[in-house]
């Protein structure tokens, strides 16, 4: 398994990363991604879970024409209840 070459990534660029494979299989750095998802079915639960983790910087910054189901600061507001 390599490691992501960091180096190549510009500064300030926010990192969007598929985990589907890596989910639970090794230590993972979250604080260097931006937005995190993954189909958990290869690793931990039934086809079709899934899961997103999105750092708080990440939302209320989503352009107008934005479909719902993409705009995180949506889906983090349905998912607290706020």
């Amino acid at each position: 398994m390599h490691d992501f070459p960091w180096h190549v990534v510009p500064e300030n660029q926010p990192v969007i990363c598929d985990m589907s494979s890596e989910f639970c299989s090794k230590k993972i750095d979250w604080s260097k991604y931006a937005v995190v998802y993954a189909g958990a079915q290869k690793n931990v639960g039934p086809a079709g879970v899934t899961f997103v983790i999105v750092r708080d910087d990440m939302l209320n910054n989503s352009r107008e024409n934005t479909p719902l189901m993409f705009d995180w600061t949506v889906l983090d507001k349905a998912m607290t209840g706020f």
